[in-house]
């Protein structure tokens, strides 16, 4: 659209300059906006908080008319102007911050503010300010101003007045969260609040508090320390995320939701082990209270050497253990029931990966560009999943879900695979050569991204489908094998897949005659004798892996299958 854009779910000029129109609930104007436009907020009844950015210069007339659940508003120093009527009928304004800045508030500005008792305005400003309400025909007399104490913490009020930090302007150090500010409880630690406050060292949180946001504490590179008490009920996920030199959370004893042993981050029981702090070096034991260990636990504990987890473990979270590159194994219990998305990606020093009989669920790229990475291996106990050359499939092998990243060399899929799964073949840069066998009919996307070695490729006729980026990053491909005349249909799937096709050469493959398992005595016996051959039959279970194996990599050999070809009836 040439004249409108929609940030933060707000209808804005296309320049992002002025608001146009604004919406209910907790709002946030985007940084960039200079000028809240006429009416913007008109009577937006269900309008319970704003918070107005310092890029904005002017509140223009009618602005926030009519928001009668809007409580408190704090205009930032950048703003110059309040037009007519700008918050007029704010039924239930009962707090409003006007700076210095502010040299022009126009008629009726608060007119109909029934519940507006308190103005905070800066220190030695009140005349001013209390000048400019009352030319605009605002009633004084009942109004409390207040001059603001001197704070190193910016902060929003929420619907009940309480203070919600959402900055921190000090200079680092050690620092004490209060309890209070401007005679507001502090009763929350917002989103990225002291996002790459790089100078803090050590971080009290004052009683009171009662949460801390996503991300409240990121990147503070400096932090080595954290006290939470016991009134906190919130923590948000990844709060102390890029905090590298972070060795202990500590939590007052009291606290009903959370507790800390070791500097580490529990919920009151110890059933959840929620954040390790990414500062801990050596090895960690994880209680045998636990049996989760949450989305995020070790993410960037590039330090930790070893980390024993018990039996009474059952499930390991997404990106649990994302970029443990100081970690050289993987010792997964055998309680284990479910490893999440990305649990164990970028562990660099792993070779070898051990899933026990337990898991059930296994999510998306779990041991994804784990560089040193070169097996996989399940218990052949396991019922939802095994390996192959140390490859990961589903039991029935239908889904090929990972290749370990350090295998090398040329990869031949086994018979039955039907789809590449998301990032299947991350960052295998030693991968040379890749044969997809028939019946594939998915490559899912991102599914070979940054094989930088991948020089050749077959793909079968009976592909249907090749995810976004597929093989994004895989510069080096030159030759991909399809079957005799499927090379135009090929290309398309591969071009629709972002792929550059023009410096790959496309090599008619013919077709291999397939071996045919029968399933019935009638059926192999009736094929038996019309064409005179033996009978050679594999007794077993299509749910054994080893009666798998022997039927669709043993018998697939090329000598095998020329022999049994020539000579047998399959049963």
């Amino acid at each position: 659209n040439p004249a409108y854009s929609s940030p933060n779910g707000l209808l804005c000029t296309k320049d992002g300059k002025t608001l146009v129109a604004g919406v209910n609930g907790d709002v946030v104007i985007p940084e960039g906006v200079a000028s809240i436009g006429e009416s913007a907020f008109y009577n937006c009844s269900g309008l319970t908080s704003v918070t107005i950015p310092s890029s904005v210069t002017s509140i223009e007339d009618w602005a926030f008319y009519g928001c009668g659940s809007l409580t408190s508003v704090m205009i930032p120093s950048s703003v110059a102007s309040i037009g007519y009527c700008a918050f007029g009928n704010c039924s239930g304004l009962t707090s409003v911050t006007i700076p210095s800045s502010v040299t022009s508030i126009k008629d009726n500005a608060f007119e109909g503010c029934s519940s507006l008792t308190t103005v905070y305005v800066d220190t030695g400003d009140e005349s001013h300010v209390r000048g400019l309400l009352a030319d605009s025909g605002l009633d004084c007399t009942s109004i409390t101003f207040v001059s603001p104490e001197v704070t190193d913490f910016l902060y929003k009020l929420d619907v009940n007045g309480n203070a919600v930090i959402t900055n921190y302007a000090g200079a680092g150090g050690d620092i004490t969260i209060p309890a209070s500010i401007d005679g507001h409880k502090v009763t929350g630690i917002g989103s990225s609040a002291f996002y790459k406050c790089e100078s803090l060292t050590l971080v009290t949180i004052e009683e009171g508090v009662r949460s801390i946001g996503l991300w409240a504490f990121r990147d503070c590179v400096g932090l080595q320390s954290v006290t939470i008490p016991s009134s906190v009920t919130s923590i948000g996920d990844m709060a102390f995320e890029g905090c590298g030199n972070l060795t202990e959370i500590s939590v007052a004893v009291g606290n009903g939701t959370y507790s800390s042993m070791d500097g580490i981050l529990y919920d009151k029981d110890k059933t959840i082990l929620i954040t390790c702090p990414e500062g801990k070096i050596g090895v960690v034991a994880i209680p045998s209270s636990v049996s989760i260990v949450e989305d995020f636990a070790f993410k960037y504990c590039r330090s930790l050497t070893e980390v024993t987890m018990p039996s009474s473990v059952t499930s390991i979270g997404d990106m649990a253990f994302y970029y443990c590159s100081g970690l050289i194994e993987a010792l997964i219990p055998p309680s284990v029931e479910s490893i999440g998305n990305y649990a164990f990606g970028y562990c660099s020093g792993f070779e070898s990966v051990m899933i026990p009989s337990s898991v059930t669920s296994i999510g998306t790229e779990p041991f994804g560009c784990c560089s040193a990475l070169t097996e996989i291996a399940v218990s052949a106990e396991n019922c939802a999943y095994c390996s192959e050359d140390g490859i990961l499939y589903t039991k029935d092998r239908s889904r090929l879900i990972q290749c370990p990243a350090g295998i090398t060399g040329e990869v031949r899929l086994p018979n039955g695979v039907e789809s590449i799964e998301y990032s299947a073949f991350v960052f295998c840069k030693g991968l040379t050569s890749v044969a997809i066998p028939s019946g594939v009919t998915n490559i899912a996307g991102r599914a070979f991204v940054y094989c930088s070695g991948l020089t050749e490729l077959s793909i079968p006729s009976s592909m249907l489908s090749i995810g976004v980026d597929a093989f994004f990053g895989c510069g080096e491909l030159e030759t991909v094998y399809v079957e005799d005349g499927d090379e135009s249909r090929v290309r398309d799937l591969l071009s629709g897949s972002g792929l550059d096709c023009s410096g790959i050469t496309f090599v008619p493959l013919a077709v291999e005659e397939s071996l045919t398992w029968y399933t019935t005595k009638a059926e192999a016996f009736a094929a038996a004798e019309e064409s005179g051959k033996r009978i050679l039959l594999l007794y077993g279970r299509e749910t054994c892996a080893q009666c798998v194996s022997t039927r669709d990599k043993t018998c697939e050999a090329a000598a095998v299958k020329e022999e049994l070809l020539d000579g047998y009836v399959l049963w």
